[in-house]
């Protein structure tokens, strides 16, 4: 995973391949744990017909505005109590010079295959 920002006691990370800015957020605490999951809808209009039925459900927390990364998120608590967000604009990856690829359908040339290993 490559690094994509650092926030506060947060690192963003982006898997390869992945067309958004971040694939997964860490932030330090005390204590392991998880501390929500965001989901990306299909389009506007199925986040908005998520959101009312959330809100029906009671199990809706309201929106927040955003976050590095992406915009307004509705967040959520699933009935085991996990936090959740379902949101649709996101930040895209850009390549830097080095990564572009002329390849629509890939967001970065392939990285250098780097071993640390045992030499062959």
């Amino acid at each position: 995973m490559q690094e994509t920002a650092r926030d506060g006691q947060s690192v963003y990370l982006r898997a390869y391949e992945d067309f958004y800015h971040h694939t997964l957020k860490v932030t330090e605490r005390n204590e392991p744990g998880l501390g929500h999951i965001s989901w990306r809808a299909s389009s506007k209009e199925a986040l908005e017909r998520r959101v009312k039925e959330l809100e029906k459900s009671g199990a809706g927390k309201g929106w927040i505005d955003g976050d590095l990364g992406h915009g307004a998120a509705y967040q959520f608590v699933t009935p085991d109590n996990h936090n959740m967000e379902i949101l649709w604009d996101v930040d895209y990856f850009q390549p830097n010079e080095s990564q572009f690829t002329v390849l629509n359908n890939r967001p970065q040339k392939t990285p250098p295959y780097r071993c640390s290993g045992a030499q062959t």
